[in-house]
């Protein structure tokens, strides 16, 4: 028993002086996830987007863009979660934008943008009793 319980201590103390030492030599440095952009395309905005971290994000290239105060940067390694959305975007078919496509937001062919602001004449009353009235009234100025 009294061999036991030292041979304990010793490889105790043996542990505590190996962390100890790696503690005092270990050091890290983390670069940033992202790098500055050199160039961003003016129109960045009609490109693909997604929502991450809190930021809108674009998807150039193969690259996700945001912006970062006053200049654009990009990821230097894609996030597991923007590769999904990369992945689902590249998927979906692509959109063909026609210069003549029709337009379906356009106002319905029989409105008329130059319409009377007055009521002709022959066009029939929005209320028949008021029509009525003012034939009766016509009538009885008549026979006068």
């Amino acid at each position: 028993m009294h061999t036991i319980r030292p041979f304990a201590s010793w490889v105790a103390r043996l542990c505590l002086a190996t962390m100890a030492s790696g503690l005092a030599s270990c050091y890290a440095y983390a670069e940033p996830g992202y790098a500055e952009a050199d160039y961003v395309p003016p129109d960045i905005a009609v490109y693909p987007s997604a929502e991450y971290d809190g930021r809108v994000v674009y998807l150039v290239d193969g690259h996700w863009y945001y912006r970062n105060r006053d200049h654009w940067v990009y990821y230097r390694q894609e996030p597991s979660v923007l590769q999904s959305e990369r992945i689902r975007i590249q998927a979906a078919p692509r959109v063909v934008v026609r210069p003549n496509a029709p337009r379906y937001n356009a106002p319905p062919a029989y409105r008329r943008e130059n319409a009377p602001a007055y009521q002709r004449e022959n066009a029939p009353r929005a209320n028949p009793r008021v029509d009525r009235g003012r034939e009766r009234d016509r009538e009885h100025e008549e026979r006068r």
